[in-house]
């Protein structure tokens, strides 16, 4: 025999009640306007049901257990966002797939919502994530794909951190050390041209001792073609001690400031002594 009975928060209920409690399937309709069908245990949610909110105009088909969603099920909205899986406490929590309404893609494992264990991350431009996350965030060893940069080393709270190597979309390469998502500690950069940089970087510059070398002329900022330069770098220019070698086969051996001459030298033009 189905009942009726409302609630002092006047929420009304609907189903078999046993000793003043709901047992078995009945349906609830909260006083917000969501809607609930499916098993219940006194007045909460337990076991299998559907329920239809009216915020998002979401609906979610699965798993109670103390009116909480909890075991294997689905929210989907009407903007197209959903998830699939387990769940936990009301959250994603365990294995499981996201969809944004943007066509982003989460799949792995979750934990209070948030990709947490190994899994992988698509958003809806083609960028790719894949590795172990933490707190939604990728940490140790992982891959991304992003903006046409390729991605494979270590991570930290989702920037690029360790050691690792990249190719960037113009065919430019780096492998070495990277700091909170930029290129640090030793490495070597192969640019698009062809020159190379084999060195110290510090916060995403040439910094410290490194070689450059030019497969063809490269300008320096004098304007001579510049072969190859072996010394002392400062945020991304020749800086202290170093070896400058031309095209025009001309030398210059000394110090060094923000990239020009500066200070004790040695400069040998081609076919001098």
């Amino acid at each position: 025999l189905t009942s009726l009975y409302m609630s002092k928060e006047s929420h009304r209920f609907e189903g078999r009640f046993v000793q003043g409690k709901l047992v078995g399937v009945g349906s609830v309709t909260y006083r917000n306007g969501d809607r609930y069908d499916g098993t219940l245990d006194g007045f909460a949610r337990h076991g299998e049901g559907t329920c239809a909110y009216t915020v998002g105009h979401a609906i979610y088909v699965g798993g109670w257990v103390a009116d909480l969603r909890e075991g294997a099920g689905k929210l989907t909205s009407r903007a197209g966002e959903s998830y699939e899986g387990e769940w936990l406490a009301d959250h994603p929590h365990g294995v499981g797939t996201r969809i944004g309404a943007d066509s982003s893609v989460e799949e792995g494992i979750f934990t209070r919502g948030l990709l947490h264990g190994a899994g992988e991350r698509r958003d809806g431009f083609g960028n790719h994530w894949r590795g172990v996350f933490v707190s939604g965030l990728l940490q140790g060893e992982g891959f991304c794909e992003v903006d046409g940069a390729i991605y494979a080393g270590g991570f930290a709270e989702g920037k690029f951190e360790g050691i690792g190597e990249i190719t960037y979309p113009d065919g430019a390469t780096y492998k070495g050390g990277w700091q909170a998502g930029l290129r640090s500690g030793s490495g070597r950069y192969a640019a698009a041209d062809g020159a190379v940089y084999v060195g110290e970087w510090r916060g995403g510059t040439r910094h410290g001792r490194g070689i450059l070398t030019a497969p063809r002329p490269l300008a320096d900022l004098a304007g001579d073609s510049l072969k190859a330069y072996d010394g002392e770098w400062a945020d991304d220019a020749f800086d202290g001690e170093g070896l400058a070698t031309y095209y025009s086969g001309d030398t210059y051996e000394g110090q060094f400031a923000r990239g020009r001459y500066h200070g004790a030298g040695v400069l040998r033009r081609q076919g001098q002594g």
